[in-house]
């Protein structure tokens, strides 16, 4: 019964957490069900950027084995055999993620809600960068080391501050690693500042 609850709460925060976002449409992504109703099928009109998609069951810490084919420009993630429960399908290319929330029952998939993520941009520009995050709203936490690890800067944001500021590194730094995260996604980048 804990369990229970703690999965309901978790379904009820993240779909929440998901209905504050304006349904934008990934890549020109459309995503529907099969007639059986276990299988979800997505395809690209954009073939040329195919996407890495990953699957999570929420309340699990690692992520799920992804049972899909490919078809040209279309994925069929089959979830005849997945378990009851929440999860989420991330579709990620180059410039933005796609989390699509579902709900599997014993006879169907239900598509809950979906979300665009738009990466950080960099500009760069000697021993200066800058961090561009297009969202609103919502609290950027950054994290900057050196190769070593030491840690450089730490601090939160707000998209308009991050945006607006720029950070100089000292001169003997050729390279270091920036880490962002915001609406639940982790960012990494390595940037060469020389």
């Amino acid at each position: 019964m804990k369990y229970t609850l703690h999965t309901l709460l978790l379904l009820l925060a993240t779909t929440l957490s998901f209905a504050n976002k304006v349904s934008v449409h990934f890549d020109n992504l459309d995503i529907t069900l099969s007639n059986t109703g276990k299988a979800l099928v997505v395809n690209f009109e954009n073939t040329a950027m195919s996407p890495n998609v990953a699957l999570l069951k929420l309340g699990e810490k690692s992520n799920s084995v992804l049972d899909f084919d490919t078809t040209g420009n279309t994925i069929i993630v089959d979830f005849k055999d997945y378990t009851k429960g929440s999860y989420v399908l991330s579709l990620e290319n180059e410039f933005n993620t796609e989390d699509v929330l579902l709900y599997v029952e014993d006879s169907a998939v239900k598509v809950i809600d979906r979300r665009i993520i738009n990466k950080p941009v960099y500009q760069l520009k000697d021993n200066k960068f800058k961090v561009i995050v297009n969202e609103i709203e919502t609290p950027v936490n950054v994290l900057i080391e050196s190769l070593n690890g030491s840690v450089i800067h730490s601090s939160k944001y707000s998209v308009q501050d991050l945006n607006k500021t720029t950070f100089i590194v000292e001169e003997d730094i050729a390279k270091c690693v920036v880490y962002l995260k915001y609406m639940g996604k982790e960012f990494t980048k390595t940037v060469n500042l020389f």
